[in-house]
């Protein structure tokens, strides 16, 4: 049997699986959607705090979980070629590194992302624990007049955390999270200092949220 016709069968066996569970996710999801059924909501609800970030740190969730996949897969493949093309080929293999480093490849490159992925999904979370915790203090002055909305939609570029409106006037509230110092010799790990219009962590300094505000 032909090399490359080995080689293409092992690529579509070990291809196949992975479109047909990807199908199935998508017309599943269309049927929840869909159907005789519908929600019977007729409005949308109102956004919690961090509910973006919520969504992103879903998406980027499926995202790493792909890259898992693959890249977990990837020595599998490479035997799997290696002794198909030994066992059916019509010629001896002859260059079975190139599979090998193609696959290690490969998995550097799913492991970097997932890499990559683990320390966006920390910063999301941070972010989305920050302003749900703001978020929980500000609800607190509904016993005062104010109506508060969370996470309020602008264009594809930005959103506003928080919005106040009462007697005073109408706020906009712009949460960070940024993770403190765990061993601080002088015990002001946990101190935020405004300077000069930048606001000074014990790690370092930004204007960034000032800006952003």
């Amino acid at each position: 049997m032909n090399s490359l016709i080995v080689q293409f069968a092992v690529v579509a066996i070990w291809v196949a699986p992975l479109f047909a569970m990807v199908a199935l996710a998508g017309a599943f999801r269309n049927r929840l959607h869909g159907g005789n059924k519908k929600n019977p909501l007729t409005s949308g609800l109102l956004r919690g705090p961090g509910h973006t970030l919520r969504a992103r740190l879903e998406d980027l969730r499926y995202e790493m979980l792909a890259y898992v996949s693959i890249g977990g897969s990837m020595p599998l493949l490479v035997v799997t070629m290696y002794l198909a093309l030994k066992l059916y080929a019509d010629r001896p293999v002859s260059a079975a590194w190139v599979h090998a480093v193609i696959a290690s490849g490969a998995f550097a490159f799913c492991a970097f992302k997932v890499g990559r992925g683990l320390r966006a999904a920390r910063n999301l979370n941070l972010g989305m624990e920050a302003e749900s915790a703001v978020g929980e203090e500000l609800n607190l002055l509904m016993k005062q007049g104010y109506a508060v909305f969370h996470d309020i939609e602008g264009d594809k570029a930005f959103n506003v955390d928080h919005v106040l409106v009462g007697s005073a006037g109408v706020f906009a509230v712009e949460t960070k999270g940024r993770a403190k110092l765990s061993d601080s010799k002088n015990g002001r790990g946990h101190i935020v200092e405004l300077i000069d219009g930048k606001l000074r962590f014990p790690n370092g300094t930004t204007s960034e949220p000032i800006e952003q505000a």
